[in-house]
């Protein structure tokens, strides 16, 4: 029994800038032991091979596909979403939204690819393991992801704030659940990766906004509540965003 981790790095206009990422990502790449497969531009393949360090080189699997390339890129006119996004003012861009609905997409590359034959896997965000308290980054590392703690048969995701309406199928600047990291078994992955696309396609129709992969979330979340293990951070020793780095060790 094994997992594969899934992440994504571009160097796109976002809130926070090029070196934070760079720390952030440092963090991760060269202190977390797991099995990782890495979507990138050509550019940058080499500098996250770097980054990785030989040591954990056949742990690790960089796939290079430009932005432009990717599925979501091609399939919806991100400018009219853009031009719907009350919060662009924070530094959020059609790349931003195009990668933070494609994560599901990775997920289901990877999984037919199987490189490390895992049944279970996570995304996670390439930023989020964002502490300056190395003793906590070394535990991570060493012990993240422990396949024992990965549902079977639900997605593990953070919930920060419940959502009391069940009958609600619309959210806009609500957050719920934080996108920065999930994971389950391939099969429960794929269902969700179904879902998703399901409702992305549905909002697209009715002019909703789909910037922001959260909100797309608990809608299908309120679809079918019996396919998540909601997660509340309890007692946590880092920022309960990236919860998970806690809950898989």
């Amino acid at each position: 029994m094994s997992a594969t981790v899934v992440t994504c790095y571009y160097r796109i206009s976002s809130k926070h800038s090029h070196e934070e990422y760079d720390k952030w990502l440092t963090d991760f790449l060269a202190n977390v032991n797991c099995n990782l497969i890495i979507f990138t531009s050509n550019d940058l393949v080499e500098y996250l091979y770097e980054k990785r360090g030989s040591q954990m080189k056949e742990k690790t699997l960089i796939i290079p596909i430009e932005l432009e390339n990717l599925e979501l890129t091609k399939k919806y006119d991100w400018s009219i979403q853009y031009d719907m996004d009350n919060q662009k003012y924070t530094g959020r861009s059609k790349e931003c939204y195009i990668l933070w609905n494609s994560k599901l997409w990775f997920l289901k590359h990877v999984i037919n690819i199987n490189p490390f034959l895992s049944e279970y896997f996570i995304w996670n965000d390439i930023g989020c393991l964002r502490t300056n308290n190395k003793s906590i980054i070394q535990y991570i590392g060493s012990k993240y992801p422990n396949p024992e703690k990965i549902s079977k048969k639900s997605i593990d995701i953070v919930l920060l704030q419940p959502i009391v309406d069940n009958k609600q199928k619309v959210f806009i600047n609500e957050v719920h659940f934080s996108g920065a990291q999930f994971g389950g078994h391939k099969d429960v992955i794929l269902l969700f990766y179904d879902l998703f696309n399901k409702r992305l396609d549905e909002n697209i129709k009715k002019g909703i906004f789909i910037g922001c992969d959260q909100q797309t979330i608990s809608s299908v979340y309120n679809d079918d509540r019996e396919l998540f293990n909601c997660i509340v951070p309890e007692k946590p020793w880092i920022d309960p965003w990236f919860f998970l780095w806690q809950y898989y060790v």
